[in-house]
This record gives structure tokens, sequence and C-alpha cells, in this order.
């Protein structure tokens, strides 16, 4: 799934809507505009507008997900249970950052995590194990659906808006390998 066009959110909305309601995927309520911008104004963000849409037409996360043999997925987060926290601040990597095999020692401080992931973004997944997607809002990858995790940080690959990465997630049955075509620095094989 690429990063979508914004004159194509109406029609992949629907589309996410009717694959989620096919699968009995239970939707928190949708939000209105004065929800989401009182949001905004909390976290000093302006939340991408496919995001936007989808919270006003469709909901506000959703409950965690059974599966055949008694396998629970957690649901997607939602907005109103996000942490109220400061998301003007950009990541600023470019690329999935492995700190666990980062050899500069000034780039594993405190302060340097804090320059290079910023605040993050707002929490649409948690699978556990420190293991989260987070939709980033601000600066170059505003938009982008990322993986934060104990090992590092990075891109969905191919990079995914948060509609893309959605449309995976349902489409997979809620098991998607978001790292399929994910190509590894040195990794010549293709």
């Amino acid at each position: 799934m690429p990063i979508y066009n914004p004159a194509d959110y109406p029609v992949i909305i629907a589309r996410l809507k009717a694959k989620l309601a096919e699968k009995g995927v239970v939707m928190g309520p949708t939000l209105s505009e004065a929800d989401i911008t009182a949001f905004e104004a909390a976290c000093n963000t302006r939340l991408p507008d496919a995001y936007r849409l989808f919270l006003q037409q469709v909901g506000d996360g959703c409950q965690d997900i059974r599966r055949p043999g008694g396998i629970v997925i957690y649901g997607l987060k939602r907005l109103a249970d996000t942490e109220v926290k400061d998301l003007s601040r950009s990541v600023t990597i470019d690329d999935y950052w492995l700190w666990e095999e980062e050899e500069d020692e000034a780039l594993l401080t405190n302060k340097a995590f804090e320059e290079r992931l910023g605040n993050e973004g707002v929490l649409l997944l948690d699978q556990g194990c420190g293991d989260t997607y987070q939709l980033i809002t601000s600066g170059k990858w505003a938009g982008e659906v990322w993986n934060f995790c104990d090992v590092g940080a990075g891109p969905c690959c191919e990079r995914q808006d948060f509609l893309g990465w959605l449309e995976l997630w349902v489409d997979s049955d809620f098991d998607a390998d978001f790292f399929k075509d994910y190509v590894y620095p040195g990794d010549t094989a293709q």
C-alpha cells in the first residue's frame, strides 16, 4: 500500500469502513471536529487529514479482535486514550535506526534519543513487548506510520500513510508483515 493521494481519501475510507464491518470489527464512536481540534490544541499538532477523516467517518479506535483459536489481536488505540504530549517535535531520522547496533555512544544518550525521535507520534497499535505503530504528526515524515520497538524505530516498509497501513493490517486479517519489503542496509539481494 502506498501513501495515498488525498483526492482518493473518500473512496479509500468507504472501502475500509466496509472491510472493517465485514470482518465484524467493533469501532469506537466517531469524533467531531471539536473533539479533534481539542486534541490537536492540547498536543500542539495537526493530525494528518486521512486520520482526521477516518476518525470523523469511521470511528475512534476499535475493540480487541478475536481470531480463530482464541487468539486476541490488540485493537486500534483510541485518540481519546492517547497520552497528551507535545507532538510538534519531529522525528529527525530518515530510515530505520537500530539503536541496539549503534556503535556511537553519543547517539545512545537520552538527549540524542529525544533529538532523533522527537515525541514519536500518536499511538495507533500496541502489539505488546514495546512494539508499537505510531502516526507521525509533524516534520518531514508527517502522515506516515512508523514502528517503534525495544531495538529501534523507523518507517513501515513500504512507507505507509495511515490509510495504507490500516488497509494492509485489515487485509492481512490483522497480522500484517509491515516489513516484508524492507531493504536492509548492505543487503544487495532484491
